[in-house]
């Protein structure tokens, strides 16, 4: 059925007066930020911009995935208990009407499962009286009942079951996410469920290339396997190395050597190295006023490199933030001090959402006029402090070790075709740039 074609029978449904004999059909997992990338339905709320994985798949222009969703339904449409995808969190926005929901705190779904180990479908379901069949449903002693009005946004912890019936007629934004916070908990349910799939399969164990067969299957089942896994955990991880070094880099563009970094705290016996700067001045930073880390009280008004106004929309040659922009230069011909930027940009191309508007390619795959590969055009890294940076990193860290360290992964270990870069080289990467913010001792614990 097309969009189109269920808005009519909707429409219908309701003239209907929602009747029994009809379908009472909802609409669910509707990808509309994927498939209308240019039109900005919405801005994700700061609170939860940290968001590993679309990140992750907004950078591969050549997989067409998201967890980003449209949900709409008439008036008695409901989603069935169950827990969301690789555990994520979420969030959930109306649009219009209003919701219930039912959420369970982790754990406490074993008392809703059935003498078989089956978990209930339908909360609302007579059976769940039955001690025979849910011998443990009178254990229940957590569960949360909330309405969602109109204009309202639910967030959802990780591994938290939930049933959710529309009260009214409603549309919905729905949005799934990881990142450091949570990563673990995905890593322990991809495990989990890789063993389930194991024990499913074992009959045929003695196959060639069952372990292969196995994240095939779990691939299916839970939408990522083991190698995949791998991919997000180092694109993330270059994100935030590359990031760091821009900072680095633009903190000493000033030539001040007095930097420290102001957002990392090391409980170890010496201090990290200077890279990032204490405070909004240093010696030199009544010469430039502008939203530079070296730079004193920025000037909301001009820029006195140039004499140029700030603005957001174009940068300005090198020495200052990404935040900080100043109209009418284009990076392509900028230097700084004689030195030309180490990543050039041209009109509609950032240096890290690499993304041109102007000279599009065929399939958005590159740009003709430029040859720069195309991400999708969602495909934005959040705005983190420095400390955000460096904590994103040492997840991404420990989790590779545990990936790499992981008998399953080892069995399967992907080509180089197969994976976007090398784990291996991903933490050699991660422990030089690791090791300039942290004293040993601290580096250690990660």
């Amino acid at each position: 059925m097309t969009v189109s074609g269920y808005v009519d029978y909707w429409r219908a449904f309701i003239a209907s007066g929602y009747p029994a004999t009809m379908p009472c059909l909802y609409l669910k997992d509707w990808h509309f930020v994927r498939e209308f990338p240019h039109y900005v339905a919405y801005e994700t709320p700061a609170y939860f911009s940290s968001d590993w994985l679309n990140e992750f798949w907004d950078s591969l222009p050549d997989k067409k995935d998201d967890y980003r969703f449209v949900y709409m339904g008439p008036k008695g449409s409901w989603t069935p208990f169950h827990a969301d995808v690789f555990r994520s969190y979420s969030w959930s926005a109306n649009i219009c009407g209003r919701k219930k929901w039912i959420l369970v705190p982790p754990g406490q779904e074993e008392c809703l499962r059935d003498c078989n180990g089956n978990l209930a479908y339908d909360l609302d379901s007579p059976d769940l009286n039955d001690n025979k069949l849910f011998p443990n449903h009178p254990e229940l002693i957590q569960k949360f009942e909330v309405i969602q009005e109109a204009g309202q946004l639910i967030f959802v912890p990780s591994g938290w079951h939930h049933q959710v019936w529309n009260l009214e007629d409603t549309i919905s934004l729905n949005h799934n996410w990881v990142n450091g916070f949570n990563i673990d908990i995905m890593w322990n349910m991809l495990q989990a469920t890789l063993i389930e799939v194991q024990h499913e399969i074992e009959d045929v164990s003695d196959m060639e290339g069952w372990e292969q067969q196995c994240q095939v299957v779990l691939q299916a089942y839970s939408g990522i396997d083991y190698f995949n896994f791998a991919n997000l955990l180092t694109a993330i991880a270059r994100h935030r190395l590359k990031r760091l070094k821009t900072l680095c880099r633009l903190a000493r563009c000033c030539g001040c050597d007095s930097y420290m970094p102001n957002d990392v705290s090391c409980t170890g016996d010496h201090a990290p190295q200077p890279v990032l700067p204490t405070s909004s001045t240093c010696e030199r930073g009544e010469e430039r006023e502008c939203d530079c880390w070296h730079a004193g009280e920025p000037s909301p008004d001009s820029c006195e490199q140039c004499q140029g106004p700030t603005s957001k929309e174009v940068d300005h040659e090198g020495h200052d933030r990404e935040e900080v922009q100043v109209q009418g230069h284009e990076q392509k011909a900028a230097q700084l001090r004689g030195r030309k930027w180490e990543e050039e940009k041209h009109l509609g191309h950032d240096r890290e959402e690499v993304q041109c508007g102007i000279h599009e390619g065929p399939d958005r795959a590159g740009c003709n006029k430029c040859s720069n590969k195309l991400q999708h055009p969602n495909a934005k890294s959040p705005t983190l402090s420095p400390h955000h940076l460096l904590f994103d990193l040492g997840r991404t860290y420990q989790h590779l070790k545990l990936l790499l360290a992981s008998a399953d992964f080892q069995l399967v270990a992907p080509s180089s075709e197969d994976i976007a870069q090398s784990p291996e080289e991903c933490l050699l990467d991660m422990t030089v740039t690791l090791n300039q913010f942290y004293c040993s001792d601290c580096f250690k614990k990660l």
